[in-house]
């Protein structure tokens, strides 16, 4: 019998649930939700045995146990012989190992850093009870981030690259989505467990990429508003003034972008959504503009200087920020055409 008595304080008990029991070269699938569980193991033919294994759950209490008996498979009763037993001492590693498993989720308000420890007691027969080593968790709520950091042409493929912050229980898997040529990002592949993924595009279109990632806690990040890479343009002369049209940003999901430019001179930030233009005029060191896109579209970002004001503007660079992605922060070449 083992007995393991749950801390009620940190553990939602609601949410328990029973998971496979092994031991030896034998495991049950999944067994269900608590309270109370009951299946059978079939030793045969290596033993003329069946193990049934009794799990329950009192929620008053938080205690939960899990009951085994190796009975007669003709009978269904106890065997008639008393050394008749599914757990043989563990002289030859697996043959005397067994485990249970048991899944609960933290109760709703607790911190990020919240240790919960556990340890069970086991008893076989009459003997006296025998104490596990003490498991120890740490609740992490916090969300991982990832971003793309390079892509590059191999051997007929593009080869993206993206790096992964975790400050808690580590990242463990990624989700890569890609847009052509300014259309709505599609799945390219989920659950990938390395850093990087080769994609066969077609020649001359334009390819953007955003990732996601989800830790071993299985905390999933926020999808990005805008993608990791964007493509860089030429800078254009126009007739009144200079505009430097420097990228062309696509917009994952609606969402509210603010470009915020740092520089000198007089200057006029843009997000041009086809013919529409939005934008103000400043002399001061920053220009600020925000806009929501209701769906995701490529978005022209461009920035104008006067005339006087261009070899004076220095390397003006132009910061983009969203609720759910962190900042793209995009330099710019002073230039004419």
């Amino acid at each position: 019998m083992i007995t393991d008595r749950l801390d009620r304080s940190k553990l939602d008990l609601s949410s328990v649930r029973f998971g496979p029991v092994g031991f030896a070269d034998r495991r049950s699938g999944p067994m269900g939700a608590a309270p109370a569980f009951t299946t059978d193991i079939d030793l045969r033919p290596q033993r003329n045995l069946i193990v049934r294994v009794q799990a329950a759950l009192n929620r008053a209490t938080g205690v939960a146990t899990w009951r085994m008996r190796a009975l007669d498979p003709l009978t269904g009763a106890l065997p008639d012989d008393p050394l008749a037993g599914f757990l043989p001492p563990n002289r030859t590693p697996p043959e005397g190992d067994g485990y249970v498993t048991l899944f609960a989720k933290p109760r709703s308000g607790l911190r990020t850093g919240t240790l919960i420890k556990n340890r069970a007691s086991i008893v076989f027969d009459d003997n006296a009870a025998i104490l596990t080593p003490t498991v120890r968790n740490r609740v992490d709520r916090r969300l991982p981030t990832s971003r793309v950091t390079s892509v590059r042409r191999a051997r007929g493929r593009m080869l993206v690259r993206w790096t992964a912050r975790d400050r808690g229980a580590g990242a463990k898997r990624y989700a890569l989505s890609v847009s052509e040529d300014g259309r709505p990002f599609r799945l390219v592949r989920s659950a990938i467990k390395r850093r990087l993924l080769r994609f066969r595009g077609r020649r001359g279109h334009r390819y953007v990429f955003v990732t996601s990632a989800t830790d071993a806690a299985g905390n999933g990040e926020s999808p990005p508003a805008v993608g990791d890479l964007f493509a860089p343009a030429r800078p254009v002369v126009a007739r009144r003034g200079v505009r430097l049209v420097n990228a062309l940003i696509y917009v994952a999901w609606p969402s509210r972008l603010t470009a915020t430019v740092r520089g000198r001179g007089g200057q006029r930030v843009a997000l041009l959504r086809g013919s529409r233009f939005g934008g103000r005029t400043t002399r001061g060191m920053r220009t600020r503009l925000s806009a929501r896109f209701r769906r995701a579209e490529p978005v022209r970002l461009s920035l104008r200087l006067r005339r006087a004001d261009l070899r004076r503007a220095g390397r003006p660079t132009v910061v983009v920020r969203s609720p759910r992605g962190g900042p793209l922060r995009i330099p710019l070449k002073v230039g004419k055409r």
